[in-house]
């Protein structure tokens, strides 16, 4: 598990190091920027960018990224004291028919920092005591379900209060809709 958990962080880091991702996500950033609340959605079909950014993700997770499978991009930034409390990003089995346009649970997170956070901000997972500090141009990636497809709660996770600067990210929920399930089996839970 931790060899795989090596090779796939080396493999993040050398696809980040050529900006592929930070890239196309800043720019699509600055299309919602003027229509700015707290969060704002990028759709997947509107933007040529994300289209893009779909397809590499697919290359690299091996799971489809198609708005069927998968949300649009939610694009989220935290100003000071900004945070997200503990929580889940699968939903308990009898309220994914209602809860989820899919009709199933999500599978992956895909989480993009798209900005460094001068103090705070890190995302932490309380069951399996890690802490993922934002970095810009990185991404964390962690299933949400067990093997049986089902909530998994290590996956219990917080985004912590910004102290100082502004923390800008971005959010891919995969979902488990025709996904090749052996996909789960060969990665950890989570991936920095």
């Amino acid at each position: 598990m931790e060899h795989l958990n090596r090779c796939f962080t080396a493999k993040i880091k050398v696809l980040l190091k050529k900006n592929i991702v930070e890239h196309n996500l800043l720019v699509c950033l600055k299309l919602i920027i003027e229509n700015w609340d707290r969060f704002s959605y990028l759709d997947d079909i509107e933007y040529p960018l994300v289209v893009r950014l779909n397809a590499f993700l697919e290359r690299l997770t091996g799971l489809r990224m198609n708005n069927k499978q998968t949300e649009n991009f939610q694009i989220v930034n935290y100003g000071i004291g900004g945070e997200y409390k503990p929580h889940y990003d699968w939903v308990e089995d009898r309220y994914v028919s209602s809860r989820m346009y899919t009709g199933t649970n999500r599978i992956l997170t895909i989480l993009f920092y798209l900005s460094d956070v001068e103090v705070g901000g890190s995302t932490v997972f309380p069951h399996l005591n890690i802490a993922v500090p934002p970095k810009k141009g990185s991404a964390l990636f962690f299933t949400n379900l067990d093997e049986k497809g089902h909530g998994d709660s290590v996956t219990l996770h917080a985004g912590c209060p910004v102290f100082f600067g502004s923390k800008w990210i971005a959010n891919k929920w995969v979902h488990i809709k025709d996904q090749d399930m052996n996909f789960l089996q060969t990665i950890p839970s989570v991936w920095t």
